[in-house]
């Protein structure tokens, strides 16, 4: 069983907010990191914090983009015992009549099919793993639901 000072954890949108403090709590426990953020700057300013994480810019709505990085972070840590999926939008706040599907297509893009995308490259190296786990991220509005905010409920729902 492999314990933090042995895992070795990928998450996704991990520069900022909650990612970064789970990428944080990795690395302190011991663990080694691995973050894609589509931020680059912040990726530069965690690197700085936390000396031994390794990064990748990747926006997890491109496929390819994700499958480069899935292999840049396994190449990085020498296999994956955990994935932690966090990348999200929030999308724009507007009724369903009034809605660009474009932006209603982006919100999927990111927070349903990208965290799909993150996964299925991740499991291969997941099964390698002696306790291979995924965590995804979701949100209560998946399951209450929040006024003009349908695109991102339903993903979060979905996740």
């Amino acid at each position: 069983m492999t314990t933090a000072q042995t895992q070795r954890v990928l998450i996704t949108a991990g520069a900022g907010g909650i990612g970064r403090a789970i990428a944080t709590a990795f690395s302190e426990a011991g663990a080694q990191v691995h973050v894609c953020d589509i931020d680059e700057p912040a990726l530069a300013a965690l690197r700085a914090q936390l000396p031994g994480v390794s990064t990748s810019v990747c926006n997890i709505a491109d496929r390819a983009a994700v499958q480069a990085m899935v292999q840049e972070a396994t190449d990085a840590m020498g296999g994956l015992d955990a994935l932690v999926n966090n990348a999200g939008i929030a999308g724009p706040t507007a009724s369903v009549e009034t809605l660009d599907p474009d932006a209603w297509e982006a919100v999927l893009r990111v927070n349903l099919t990208g965290t799909f995308t993150v996964t299925q490259a991740a499991i291969p190296h997941l099964k390698q793993s002696p306790a291979g786990s995924i965590l995804v991220m979701s949100s209560l509005a998946g399951r209450c639901g929040y006024p003009n905010r349908s695109v991102y409920s339903t993903t979060k729902w979905g996740l």
